[in-house]
């Protein structure tokens, strides 16, 4: 009914208008919009990850904070690494500098590498962030030498990374012009390592989900 008497006096004003050429008229149309929760997630498909000489020099240091290279640059070299001597008394081989680290449980950790946008329906909380190994294994050409990728963390707000395997939530700063970025921490065990080079082919899958 609310229609049919809008458009009656649409006609009515019309009409006047014709007849008196100096009217003009106008109805307000309600205009509602039904928006959908969504998400997208964007990631770099492909990441090539370089370790300097410098960085490899300084993981095998003996300061247990060298066992983390951060976004692949050069961890500190330290003067006790620079002057550090490979052998101890004549003869006798000094194992301190190579062991000090546990090549099993190397962090590699890569910035901004994820990213996603989410608006959440109403009854909503946030996104849940995760990473999963898919393909653990790297392998130089040769199939000799071996990098295994153990486990992989997040990071999207401020802080530190979830734990190894953990996922994530997020809960604020949703909308469409946002972008939230994800870190990614890979643990690595680099025991198996024998030649330099490329290792390639490991495969690490990002999730987000709304919950």
């Amino acid at each position: 009914m609310k229609n049919f008497l809008k458009a009656a006096l649409v006609m009515f004003a019309a009409s006047f208008s014709f007849q008196h050429n100096a009217r003009a008229a106008s109805v307000a149309v309600d205009v509602d919009i039904d928006i959908p929760s969504i998400l997208i997630l964007y990631c770099y498909d492909n990441i090539d990850v370089t370790v300097t000489s410098a960085a490899m020099i300084a993981l095998l240091g003996v300061a247990s904070a060298d066992g983390t290279v951060t976004n692949a640059t050069p961890a500190a070299i330290t003067a006790a690494h620079a002057s550090g001597a490979l052998f101890g008394t004549a003869g006798a081989p000094d194992t301190t500098l190579p062991s000090s680290v546990d090549l099993t449980n190397i962090n590699l950790d890569m910035d901004d590498i994820c990213g996603f946008r989410a608006i959440r329906s109403s009854g909503g909380t946030g996104v849940n962030v995760s990473a999963a190994i898919t393909t653990a294994s790297m392998q130089d050409a040769t199939t000799t030498s071996t990098i295994t990728m153990n486990d992989a963390a997040v990071r999207s707000v401020a802080g530190g990374f979830t734990a190894l395997g953990g996922t994530e939530a997020v809960s604020t700063g949703f909308a469409l012009g946002t972008v939230t970025p994800i870190d990614l921490r890979v643990n690595l065990d680099l025991s198996g390592v024998v030649l330099a080079g490329n290792h390639t082919d490991g495969v690490v899958t990002v999730t987000a989900a709304l919950f």
